[in-house]
């Protein structure tokens, strides 16, 4: 997670399409990235999309919080995320991935 000048959120996130679940998968340290997984094919944005929605849906966002900045065309994205508050976001995203790892 970094920030930029004008408050936003970047958030460095891997893609795993087609997968047989859809949501926040883990954080992967190695990479220093989140991990999502996504039931879309990475067709035609139908995975960015699906990926968007995970993000929205799981953190409580809105659409227009969320865009992609870059890595459309691959697995690893930056996604900015405006008007969020990072300890807020980053608590919820722990909470996530508790439930994940006790649920594995």
């Amino acid at each position: 997670m970094t920030f930029t000048l004008d408050g936003a959120i970047i958030l460095d996130v891997e893609v795993t399409p087609n997968s047989s679940r859809q949501g926040i998968v883990e954080f992967n340290e190695w990479r220093q990235r989140l991990v999502i997984a996504v039931k879309a094919p990475a067709l035609k944005g139908k995975a960015n999309t699906a990926v968007l929605h995970v993000l929205r849906t799981q953190c409580h966002l809105k659409s227009h919080q969320l865009s992609i900045v870059s890595g459309h065309l691959q697995r690893q994205k930056k996604i900015r995320i405006e008007e969020a508050q990072p300890t807020n976001l980053l608590d919820m995203l722990k909470k996530i991935l508790e439930v994940d790892d006790s649920e594995g």
